[in-house]
Formats: C-alpha cells, sequence, structure tokens
C-alpha cells in the first residue's frame, strides 16, 4: 500500500463528508424537522454532479473541472 493509495482513500472520505454537510447544514438552518430520505436523495445528486464535472474536467484536460464541486 503505497502513500498515494492512501491519500486518494483520505480524499475520497473528506469529499463524502464535505458532500453530505451541505444538506445536513440546509436542513438545520431551515429548521424543519429531519428528514433523512431528503438528506439522503441530496447527497446522492451532489456526489453524482461531482463525479461528472470530474469526468468532464479530466476528458477536456481541465484541472479547474477535474476538482468537482470540492476542488480536492
Amino acid at each position: 500500500m503505497t502513500k498515494s493509495a492512501v491519500w486518494e482513500g483520505v480524499k475520497e472520505l473528506l469529499r463524502l463528508v464535505l458532500i453530505a454537510a451541505i444538506p445536513i447544514i440546509i436542513n438545520w438552518i431551515s429548521g424543519q424537522a429531519w428528514n433523512p430520505e431528503a438528506i439522503t436523495i441530496s447527497i446522492i445528486i451532489i456526489r453524482a454532479i461531482d463525479k461528472i464535472l470530474h469526468d468532464v474536467g479530466k476528458e477536456a484536460g481541465n484541472e479547474t473541472l477535474e476538482g468537482g464541486l470540492t476542488r480536492f
């Protein structure tokens, strides 16, 4: 196991935590009751957008898009 493989795994975990925090914070600020279904769907949608941006950036050679929404 190399350091780069470990770092890639850590980055993936950090991406998911950052993406998951967005709908949770929005739900908390709005003062609505805890709605796990809506939060889960939001996380899936945001993660898909992040992955699409990453793939498009990789194909186009665009480093900015390659970072996705999280930029790492």
